[in-house]
């Protein structure tokens, strides 16, 4: 019976690292780098310098050679088992930054949408602030033309003031001449009737000479004014000519005329 000899640990750690899909390669290089040994053969490992010294004897392998051989198999499965759970960790990571990063995209997409609902609020605001500072300018020119024409107004009514004061004062002054006048009237129409009762049927005036229809002058200092009598035709009418000086400074002539026939 022939034996294939194992492959040397130099062999085995001169492979790639193992991966799923190399495991079935890994053994048919082993297989091919084996050479046969004959039956009975005893194999020794020696290392000088670079070589490989290898002895058989029997064919019988020693303990060592088996254990040894053992753990060069079983080596590269520890490191795919290694490498197989860092690619579950690596995956597990990944996945999570996945989510993270969807995450942080929903936030953003969130906070774009708000800053865009801010904006929009902040011009709607802006507009209204503008609108309001447009109104208050209107305002103040209004408040301004309201002054001038409040100080307009209040000077001309402290000029109706003064006016109206000066009227009443001129009206009072008025009302009282016309009284006095009044006064005066009543006493020479009380005389003249008493000079009508004891006159006959000529008329007795008293005439002043000098005056070319014998007119006679009466002074009443008292009302301001002077009694002209006058004669016309066959009949004896007394005309008063009234001079009024008023308090607007105006002549006025108020004739009153009243008597009886001559003859």
């Amino acid at each position: 019976m022939s034996h294939h000899a194992r492959p040397s640990i130099r062999h085995l750690k001169a492979l790639p690292k193992a991966r799923s899909t190399d495991l079935p390669k890994l053994k048919e290089y082993q297989q091919s780098k084996s050479p046969g040994v004959p039956a009975g053969a005893k194999t020794k490992k020696k290392k000088t310098g670079s070589s490989l010294e290898t002895t058989t004897s029997g064919g019988c392998h020693s303990p060592e050679d088996s254990s040894s051989n053992s753990s060069s198999l079983y080596a590269p499965q520890s490191r795919y088992q290694e490498l197989a759970v860092a690619l579950d960790s690596n995956s597990a990571t990944i996945n999570h930054l996945n989510e993270n990063i969807e995450s942080l995209k929903q936030q953003k997409k969130q906070v774009e949408h708000q800053l865009e609902e801010e904006k929009k609020a902040n011009n709607e605001i802006h507009k209204a602030q503008m609108e309001q500072l447009e109104t208050i300018n209107i305002l103040m020119l209004e408040k301004a033309d309201l002054k001038t024409t409040l100080y307009h107004t209040k000077r001309a009514a402290r000029h109706f003031e003064e006016e109206s004061k000066d009227l009443a004062s001129r009206l009072q002054y008025s009302l009282q001449r016309t009284q006095e006048l009044e006064w005066a009237l009543s006493a020479v129409s009380t005389q003249q009737q008493e000079e009508d009762r004891m006159s006959s049927t000529s008329c007795p005036v008293p005439w002043q000479p000098g005056l070319p229809d014998g007119g006679v002058s009466l002074k009443l200092p008292s009302a301001g004014c002077s009694v002209l009598p006058r004669r016309q035709q066959d009949h004896f009418k007394l005309l008063l000519c009234l001079v009024v000086r008023g308090s607007l400074g105006l002549s006025q002539l108020l004739w009153v005329c009243w008597g009886h026939c001559g003859q």
